[in-house]
């Protein structure tokens, strides 16, 4: 394996932990300034930790083939822990791995660490109340919200969402959508009934091909849409919260450090994003008749004019 050695500065403070530097296999699932920013904060965390280790950083690019290669050689050769960027890599080494402790990070939710005892990680959704709290600043006076969902994907998030809802002083509208051909329907239900359109991962509802349809939505209903990520706020939805990557790296290298010093991976539980920051689009709030607080704007990652 290709081998990116990482060692911490003060290897005597860590000799109580272990005699040698722990190994560390690095799976990157793709390429892309997600896992560039991640890996670059993983391996700052490292460098920085009383823990020694050595990183052995693999880069799969996709290929199938070569992640089922490095699963195989993990399984022969077991390191002390596997960090798993990206959901292919995490999914592939929790299904072939060797049963030893598994860090997830870029993750699209938690489902994938559910009932595994050998595995934490950082997935990229923000919690519901994060969300919801922050569409709250964004429109003070809005008292519906609406949103469309696959059951099968979000039922869960969505009865978490009518709590956390009720306590921001918001009445959540959720319209089910089994699928794509049952948007425009959903949509329409939604129309004259809520203030504020919320956009929730769900790849039967928001995808590249839908995304036409629910902004066009938003605009001829004059309905705000919260999107998923900048591109959604480039395209026309009033704002979107957004990831710190390189922290998410961190928060990676934190847990598996835990791990590497005696905690119970199995009591370490997955966590979202714990840095927010947020794009948005002035052209998109002025079309609603939006005036957005000035704090908000400046306070922006992107403006979109």
């Amino acid at each position: 394996m290709a081998r990116c050695a990482i060692l911490a500065a003060s290897l005597a403070a860590a000799a109580v932990h272990a005699e040698s530097p722990a190994r560390i296999v690095v799976l990157v699932s793709a390429e892309g300034p997600a896992y560039e920013q991640a890996l670059r904060g993983l391996e700052a965390h490292f460098d920085q930790a009383r823990l020694p280790a050595d990183l052995d950083v693999e880069k799969v690019q996709g290929d199938g083939s070569a992640l089922d290669r490095l699963v195989a050689e993990i399984a022969s050769s077991p390191p002390d822990l596997v960090i798993a960027l990206g959901q292919m890599a995490a999914a592939r080494v929790l299904e072939d791995g060797p049963g030893i402790p598994v860090v997830g990070g870029l993750l699209l939710d938690s489902r994938l660490l559910e009932s595994r005892e050998n595995a934490t990680g950082i997935f990229l959704e923000f919690p519901v109340r994060v969300q919801l709290g922050w569409l709250r600043k964004f429109f003070p006076n809005a008292r519906s919200v609406g949103v469309l969902f696959h059951p099968e994907t979000n039922g869960e998030r969505i009865l978490q969402a009518r709590d956390a809802a009720k306590e921001l002083g918001f009445e959540l509208v959720a319209r089910e959508v089994g699928s794509p051909l049952d948007l425009p329907d959903g949509l329409r239900s939604l129309a004259n009934r809520v203030d504020v359109l919320w956009g929730i991962v769900d790849p039967v509802v928001l995808s590249p091909a839908t995304a036409k349809s629910v902004l066009s939505f938003s605009y001829a209903h004059r309905i705000p849409f919260t999107g998923l990520s900048e591109s959604w706020v480039k395209a026309g939805a009033v704002y979107a919260l957004e990831r710190d990557y390189e922290d998410i790296g961190r928060q990676c290298a934190e847990a598996a450090v835990r791990i590497l010093s005696g905690e119970d991976v199995a009591s370490i539980r997955p966590e979202g994003p714990r840095r927010v920051s947020y794009a948005v689009n002035l052209q998109a709030a002025r079309h609603m008749k939006l005036e957005l607080a000035d704090l908000l704007v400046r306070g922006a990652d992107r403006v979109f004019e």
